[in-house]
């Protein structure tokens, strides 16, 4: 079942590029990067076509920064990366030693990236803030979208919400992350139950 894993490159893979999160504990997350892919592709937007003259003018790079980067926003409902990895049944999740990064996709089944480094998705984290949640899961048959709920600006951490099923799953609960950076002592609350 598992041998039928996505390709390496999906999406917008080669703007995402995995560090250390704002999210406190959290190990690594996943930001948009787009300058690593401008180095490998030289026109990716209507903006570059004045470039492609070679003229060598440099006097107008200043005047459009702010411009480049607002072409490089990834508008709200795009799709992201693919949240995907080993596919798993009710049996065979049981028989799992780590299901950290363990998500049902359908009525019985799973997939997990965790032992899958390539697939970027496995790296958004929950900030167990809405206000700061960029991203949604979009389910489909053995994977989930990853959806821009919003604009997304260059340098911006992907984050989306696990859902509290997966926070009551936890030993322990997550650290909630504020806009402007992290409010240490806030965490999130486990469902009772």
């Amino acid at each position: 079942m598992n041998h039928h894993l996505p390709p390496h490159k999906q999406l917008l893979d080669d703007h995402l590029v995995s560090k250390t999160s704002q999210v406190p504990n959290a190990g690594l997350g996943l930001f948009y990067e787009p300058e690593l892919m401008r180095r490998d592709t030289p026109t990716c937007t209507a903006a570059t076509t004045n470039d492609n003259n070679n003229d060598n003018n440099d006097d107008n790079k200043d005047d459009n920064k702010d411009d480049d980067n607002d072409d490089q926003i990834i508008p709200k409902g795009t799709p992201i990366c693919i949240y995907t990895g080993h596919v798993h049944t009710y049996a065979s999740v049981k028989r799992l030693k780590d299901r950290g990064y363990l998500m049902a996709i359908l009525e019985g089944i799973f997939v997990d990236p965790g032992p899958v480094h390539r697939i970027k998705a496995r790296y958004i984290n929950d900030p167990l803030n809405e206000d700061v949640v960029n991203c949604m899961y979009e389910p489909h048959r053995l994977c989930a979208i990853v959806v821009a709920k919003r604009g997304i600006r260059p340098g911006e951490e992907l984050f989306a919400s696990y859902g509290d099923g997966y926070w009551a799953q936890q030993p322990e609960d997550g650290t909630i992350l504020q806009p402007k950076g992290p409010l240490s002592g806030l965490k999130h609350p486990t469902p009772a139950g």
